[in-house]
């Protein structure tokens, strides 16, 4: 295992997971594009930061920001490490919201993932390579969170 790498079951409530993926389905016109995946970044972290406390008191990191992010079939992510676009982006986590779709696992050092819905994962992102193997059907949708080590403000 490596050395940063946090896993919480159930970290979000199926009934949780629900209501982000209704979040994103609603706001259409709040969608973009990035690379292969469909975004809606989210602005209000007021839900968001309540949701990683348990991350942030943990690590004594804070989030950069927050997106629900839409996995259509044949997307994927090449392995990669954060922080080239935004260098204060030192951690990621990933909250799987569905698991109705085939494919789309997380690696990470190629430790493959296996998602479940409400499973959260915390990792140095900026340090461990990583990557999202392409979705076969269906589509995955995910909850990603970057986060800064606090005396980074």
């Amino acid at each position: 295992m490596l050395p940063f790498f946090y896993t919480a079951q159930n970290f979000l409530s199926s009934q949780e997971c629900g209501c982000l993926i209704e979040l994103f389905e609603n706001n259409r016109n709040k969608h973009k594009i990035w690379r292969n995946t469909i975004i809606l970044k989210i602005n209000d972290c007021t839900l968001f930061e309540l949701i990683s406390k348990e991350i942030q008191e943990k690590f004594l990191i804070e989030p950069n920001y927050f997106e629900i992010v839409k996995w259509p079939v044949g997307s994927y992510m090449t392995y990669h490490v954060d922080g080239k676009i935004n260098k204060s982006n030192n951690f990621a986590s990933i909250t799987y919201l569905n698991t109705d779709y085939q494919g789309g696992e997380t690696v990470v050092e190629n430790i493959k993932v296996i998602p479940e819905i409400g499973k959260t994962i915390c990792f140095e992102g900026s340090k461990y390579k990583h990557k999202v193997n392409k979705v076969e059907n269906n589509s995955r949708y995910t909850l990603a969170v970057w986060y800064k080590i606090i005396s980074q403000k």
